[in-house]
């Protein structure tokens, strides 16, 4: 979020003004002060005709307002008002992004997510780790959106994963191979496609046992874990995660 300060707006027009010549100008805003009490338009020489003249206002509030401008002659008579409406554009006023946090599938709330650590900064690019929940079989959702330091959430924005699976008997598809299972000492995992690919590794608790990122192999020590069944998670940088079960003996 980056700041658009309420615009200064700047008017041209291109007006004939026949008479005596000219010798003031001057212009209002929304409200006519009375004549010679506005604000004057300076910068040109006594002439009887002026085909353009420009000013800028000063910062005005979001919404409609009327730009009133009228011309006194040599003789002391002034020209009838003329007027041009104009639309300020409501703005973002300068800020950080302070806070930022993320969720999978339903929406807790404003402020409930699970936040991302990060120093807070007028904007944020690159990746960042997500907690990856059990999740079913096929498509979901990771939701993201940012609090600046005027207490604003961003949009949520989403990205969508999709969880093929893979069972016991079918450890090995198109994408990767686990092996051996039952695993005693290490795990091995190689991939078909080359890039990066996030690996957790979770217990029947819920508990990250490993975090890592991967590229094309790796070798995962499980020999210090408790034996039992554990969930295997690939997140590929395709927006899939590939998750399968292996017993730790």
């Amino acid at each position: 979020m980056k700041k658009l300060l309420l615009l200064l707006l700047a008017a041209l027009w291109s007006i004939p003004f026949q008479a005596q010549n000219i010798t003031k100008m001057e212009y209002w805003v929304d409200a006519d002060p009375g004549f010679g009490q506005a604000f004057p338009i300076t910068g040109f020489a006594s002439q009887s005709m002026i085909n353009n003249f420009g000013f800028q206002t000063m910062s005005l509030s979001p919404g409609a307002h009327t730009i009133g401008f009228r011309t006194r002659d040599a003789n002391g008579r002034w020209s009838h008002a003329n007027f041009v409406q104009l639309y300020v554009s409501a703005s973002l006023v300068e800020s950080d992004i302070v806070s930022l946090e993320y969720f999978w599938d339903s929406d807790p709330g404003f402020g409930n997510g699970q936040v991302v650590a990060f120093s807070p900064s007028e904007t944020i690019s690159g990746p960042f780790s997500a907690d990856v929940p059990p999740l079913s079989v096929g498509d979901h959702y990771l939701f993201v959106r940012s609090l600046d330091s005027h207490n604003r959430y961003s949009h949520t924005n989403y990205l969508l994963v999709s969880v093929p699976g893979i069972g016991f008997e079918d450890m090995e598809n198109e994408s990767f191979k686990i092996y051996p299972n039952p695993v005693e000492d290490n795990l091995y995992i190689d991939l078909k496609k080359s890039g990066k690919t996030r690996l957790l590794l979770y217990d029947l608790s819920g508990k990250v046992v490993a975090d890592e990122v991967m590229d094309q192999s790796t070798q995962v020590p499980v020999g210090h874990l408790a034996s039992g069944v554990y969930s295997v998670y690939l997140w590929t940088s395709e927006n899939t995660i590939y998750t399968a079960k292996i017993i730790k003996k």
